[in-house]
């Protein structure tokens, strides 16, 4: 949302998030480009989803995924090892929510 300051920690996770696609898409043999033209998105949305400054929809992240050949899941952290989070409201419902 433009305007709209991300919290500190969902820049962390945007960024872990950008790495794992970047890696993937390397593995894959694709460039930036041929990832866009696959997902049916800009090239500069793939550049700025590596660098961690895009945010992106989640079925766009799934497609992502069956691209590059695995599974969304492996795209998102594991949101305990990423410091400085353990004290953000969002994260303490989750862990309230995954308690009950």
């Amino acid at each position: 949302m433009p305007g709209v300051k991300k919290p500190e920690a969902m820049g962390i996770i945007y960024k872990m998030i950008g790495y794992q696609v970047y890696n993937h898409r390397k593995q894959c043999g694709l460039s930036q480009r041929q990832l866009a033209e696959l997902v049916d998105i800009g090239e500069a949305a793939i550049r700025k989803l590596e660098n961690g400054t895009q945010c992106i929809r989640i079925c766009t992240l799934y497609k992502i995924a069956r691209i590059l050949d695995m599974d969304a899941t492996d795209l998102f952290p594991n949101v305990d090892i990423v410091t400085d989070v353990q004290d953000e409201p969002w994260l303490k419902k989750l862990h309230q929510f995954e308690a009950e």
